[in-house]
């Protein structure tokens, strides 16, 4: 009579071990907080464009000029600086908090603003570091009519 055996990890040396590796080296590989290579965000980015368009960006109520994203530490600083169109009066919008870092999404906390708060979502790290894409405003995450926005790395 033949039998047929069948040998499980458990009974091969080192079975379960290699297993172990093959698996931490894929947390490894694929886990982390920073995207590969990336190492920090920390430093200034500066608003290249809104939807797609090159600054100043005119919308609605209003003319939108500059802005600029900070990351020190675990900490954000994010300003918009715009032009009211009715009546000309200039603002700069400015939010504070920490944010978190998980592969290529940021994720932000707000602790407080001057002005209005920005209502930031879910951003991405791009092109190595050298871009953030953001969106905000309007009612906040997830609203159809958030700015789109790049934010470019300050030399």
């Amino acid at each position: 009579m033949n039998s047929i055996t069948t040998k499980t990890p458990m009974d091969r040396p080192f079975g379960n071990r290699r297993m172990i590796l093959y698996a931490g080296a894929l947390l490894v590989a694929c886990g982390g907080s920073t995207p590969t290579g990336l190492g920090s965000i920390a430093g200034m980015f500066v608003l290249r464009s809104l939807n797609e368009s090159p600054l100043p960006y005119a919308e609605g109520c209003c003319s939108y000029l500059s802005g600029s994203l900070v990351f020190t530490g675990n900490g954000y600083t994010i300003s918009l600086s715009a032009r009211n169109r009715v009546n000309g009066l200039e603002f700069t919008a400015v939010e504070r908090g920490t944010y978190a870092l998980n592969g290529s999404s940021i994720t932000f906390t707000r602790i407080d603003f001057d002005v209005s708060p920005l209502l930031l979502d879910v951003g991405t790290v791009a092109q190595n570091g050298m871009e953030i894409r953001l969106r905000f405003g309007d009612e906040g995450p997830g609203s159809p009519l958030q700015f789109r926005s790049v934010f470019v790395r300050s030399p």
